[in-house]
């Protein structure tokens, strides 16, 4: 019985101290507007920031215009900008921010424009985009592509060199694309336009005719659960992203542990029943440890399902201006419990919110 309630007690209390660190993550203020942070990453991924040395990128690192990343084979990442705009980087990928100016007062002055070296990319505008569709610039490769009026989401893949080819996948908006091989007017929500070297593009085409590995790679960055498209304040933001980074495993052990000692425990006394197969109490002892070690398992699901909510409650934080955190605060968590997981709205109706920056030397 105490066990049990132990096992209760830690995924309680480590789910309560993910919840406090969150809470005093949202309400701390930013001391330098920057132009975003890293809000996930997995695998091997680096960064490189100006002229400075490569360093393993980690969740919760913000960064400025002249900043590279790179994904290696299982890296994968997702940037979160001052205006709501997000990259999301898969494998094998790199990535370069050039520039970057977020000011919500002065729509018409900002920009961003994002370089694609290698690899493939999700992209979603946030209020530049969305206000000011001609300040953003999307460069893949030797390609670049503009979006139109009211922001977009698409994909794009490029093998760069002299024989470039790549292809381009949108899910909501409109977008064109000037290519090596020759431009690509207008490309619609649910369509796909590949080039390569030689070959005038021809025009788009449903996403349901693209070979079936582009469908596969496309659709692995369009399940990608990212964070809402709306301005964000970048240094509160950051530090959620690092709390729940740094949570999310002491969250998952609090139920392995637990379960694992039970599960130990119920060998033992199984091992010491079948020893002496005619002892009634080492038998009794024996069930008695094994439904101990089911409860611990049930318990360990029940924790990486705390761990869930409290990723899900630092992404609604994160997407709150930072006026609004306060008085919304307290509704999340049950909100959160109530739909661990759910994925937020790609290029929703965007408004302006606190946290612009600029950076790079053409601001």
């Amino acid at each position: 019985m105490n066990a049990t309630r132990n096992v209760h007690s830690g995924a309680a209390s480590a789910f309560g101290a993910c919840c406090v660190l969150i809470a005093f993550a949202a309400f701390s203020s930013a001391a330098w507007p920057q132009a975003g942070y890293l809000h996930k990453v997995s695998g091997l991924v680096s960064v490189q920031r100006q002229a400075g040395k490569v360093e393993a990128a980690k969740a919760g690192d913000k960064f400025d215009a002249n900043t590279v990343y790179r994904a290696g084979a299982d890296g994968a990442l997702m940037l979160k900008f001052a205006d709501g705009q997000v990259v999301a980087l898969g494998a094998n990928s790199a990535l370069r921010v050039d520039q970057y100016h977020y000011d919500p007062a002065s729509r018409s002055q900002n920009r961003s424009t994002i370089e694609m070296m290698q690899g493939e990319m999700r992209f979603v505008a946030g209020l530049i985009g969305a206000a000011n569709s001609e300040g953003v610039r999307v460069i893949a490769g030797n390609t670049v592509i503009n979006i139109s009026p009211g922001g977009a989401d698409f994909s794009v893949g490029v093998t760069p060199g002299a024989q470039e080819a790549g292809y381009i996948a949108v899910a909501l908006g409109e977008i064109s694309a000037r290519t090596p091989s020759g431009d690509i007017g207008k490309i619609s929500a649910g369509q796909y336009a590949p080039w390569q070297p030689g070959r005038t593009p021809g025009p788009p085409v449903p996403l349901a005719a693209a070979p079936a590995a582009i469908q596969a790679r496309v659709g692995a960055l369009w399940a990608a659960i990212l964070p809402a498209s709306t301005p964000v304040e970048i240094a509160s933001a950051a530090r959620t992203a690092a709390t729940v980074a740094a949570l999310g495993p002491a969250m998952a052990s609090v139920g392995v542990d637990a379960r694992l000692a039970a599960e130990a425990e119920a060998n033992r006394a199984q091992a010491a029943a079948n020893a002496d197969p005619q002892n009634a109490q080492l038998r009794a002892a024996a069930q008695g440890a094994r439904e101990l070690a089911n409860l611990a398992a049930q318990e360990e699901a029940a924790a990486s399902e705390a761990g869930i909510a409290a990723k899900a409650i630092a992404t609604m934080l994160q997407d709150l201006p930072p006026t609004a955190a306060g008085p919304v605060l307290a509704q999340v968590p049950a909100a959160a419990a109530a739909r661990p997981g759910e994925s937020m709205s790609i290029i929703t109706s965007v408004t302006p919110g606190a946290g612009g920056g600029c950076t790079g030397s053409r601001c």
